[in-house]
């Protein structure tokens, strides 16, 4: 009697490798007024990625103010700022999002890669 074996071959998946782009990686925050009563933006604000430790710095910032300035905001006020960052390594599948210093830093993990370089992110 023959054996058969029933498991599936494990196969490693190979990691997709993305066009080169000369484009900017654009992060779009989103802030609730109803949340939050002022915001601001650490000047050393940067993006890694999270399987080689490898940082991209901040480059940019649109609508918001540098910390350790604030720009106020009403309760019923919901408004986006814009993050500029160099464009990514075409082996990048993912990113953080890491500001390293000021009263409340933003961390976002976990960002996956998509096609046209802009992530929408809450600032929650």
């Amino acid at each position: 009697m023959q054996h058969i074996n029933n498991r599936k071959k494990i196969r490693a998946h190979k990691p997709k490798q993305w066009p080169i782009s000369e484009e900017p990686t654009l992060v779009v925050i989103g802030v609730d007024g109803g949340r939050v009563g002022c915001y601001s933006i650490h000047r050393e604000t940067f993006i890694r990625n999270p399987e080689t430790n490898e940082c991209l710095r901040m480059e940019a910032w649109y609508n918001v103010a540098l910390w350790p300035k604030f720009l106020a905001l009403d309760e019923d006020e919901y408004l986006e700022y814009t993050l500029v960052f160099p464009p990514l390594p075409t082996h990048w599948q993912t990113f953080d999002l890491w500001e390293m210093k000021g009263t409340r830093p933003l961390y976002k993990s976990g960002i996956h890669r998509n096609s046209d370089g802009v992530y929408l992110l809450p600032d929650h």
